[in-house]
């Protein structure tokens, strides 16, 4: 297919991850993780001006090949989750409280476009390309008491 030799969608030109725990004391920890990526390519799907009958399935916009890949990148997310964990000294290495709380910074970046840059008819989209249609995960809290017997 023509157009389609170039930056596979999972194209991750960069990602740092750092992760670790800290035993404040003997019952009290707590942990983090921080990872950042870079944006993946996007494309451009649309109608091929010779071979009409595939629809909005070909790399061309416009009439133009827009080889795979090239229009572009989704922007740097970042992500930072904590947790703290509490195994309380009455209940003998027991019972365990933690609280995990994750994209504390409640980051917001979009990792999903719309890259239909044509109808399947050939006409252009230009308020839906490259619309966003998937953010990442919002801010979410999570408790777990755990038993072990």
């Amino acid at each position: 297919m023509q157009g389609s030799y170039g930056y596979l969608p999972n194209d991750r030109r960069h990602s740092f991850k750092l992760f670790g725990s800290y035993d404040v004391t003997e019952t009290v920890s707590i942990g983090g993780n921080f990872a950042a990526q870079s944006g993946r390519p996007i494309n451009c799907f649309g109608y091929h001006p010779i071979s009409p009958n595939y629809g909005n399935s070909y790399f061309y916009c416009d009439g133009v090949q827009v080889p795979r890949g090239t229009a572009g990148r989704l922007p740097w997310t970042q992500k930072l989750d904590l947790n703290v964990s509490w195994s309380p000294a009455f209940a003998d290495d027991h019972l365990t409280l933690k609280v995990d709380v994750f994209n504390v910074l409640n980051s917001r970046k979009a990792i999903n476009v719309n890259e239909f840059g044509e109808d399947s008819g050939g006409t252009l989209q230009p308020n839906i390309y490259k619309s966003v249609n998937g953010w990442q995960t919002p801010r979410a809290v999570r408790f777990m008491v755990q038993y072990d017997f």
